[in-house]
């Protein structure tokens, strides 16, 4: 028995499957691929680049609305599946920010628990969405779990004598 393929593209912005790859995505739904196009923000920060609607108050003040219906057209022509997975812009810079943070702080040794605490939170948020939200496989926020989790055990010693606490108990 042969798995189905499947293939992911993820985009930005919702108008970006139709012109950043949207003939090869055709393709392979055509020869039977499963083609999932995830979104990550809602593009209602985009600029509207057709002459046509360009200075048309009602598409600029409706941006999101009008790209969502653009998605559902792609959608209909490309035969591709979408997910939209923006949860608001405030989020990725939360998510960006601590990862960049938690690898930092994987960089000081003496700081280093501190820094897989970080990564261990993001990733759970990660294998939990994969497992909840988005239907991908949890298993890469799983190892990465499980990677920030032992750099954080292992290293706790370091981190709890800095803020004066012993990691043992009387």
């Amino acid at each position: 028995m042969t798995e189905q393929l499947r293939l992911m593209a993820v985009h930005a912005h919702p108008d970006d499957e139709s012109s950043k790859g949207a003939a090869s995505m055709a393709k392979y739904v055509a020869q039977g691929v499963d083609v999932l196009v995830a979104t990550c923000t809602g593009g209602e920060r985009g600029s509207v680049l057709n002459p046509k609607l360009q200075g048309d108050p009602e598409v600029e003040a409706n941006l999101q609305q009008v790209r969502r219906k653009e998605m559902d057209a792609a959608r209909e022509i490309l035969g591709v599946i979408f997910q939209d997975v923006g949860a608001g812009q405030w989020l990725r810079y939360v998510t960006g920010s601590l990862e960049l943070a938690g690898a930092v702080l994987l960089l000081v040794p003496r700081l280093s628990a501190l820094g897989g605490l970080i990564l261990t939170g993001v990733m759970t948020g990660a294998f939990l969405t994969c497992l909840f939200v988005i239907d991908e496989s949890p298993v890469p926020a799983a190892v990465l779990l499980v990677l920030a989790a032992v750099v954080m055990w292992n290293r706790r010693e370091l981190t709890l004598g800095i803020v004066g606490q012993s990691g043992t108990s009387a």
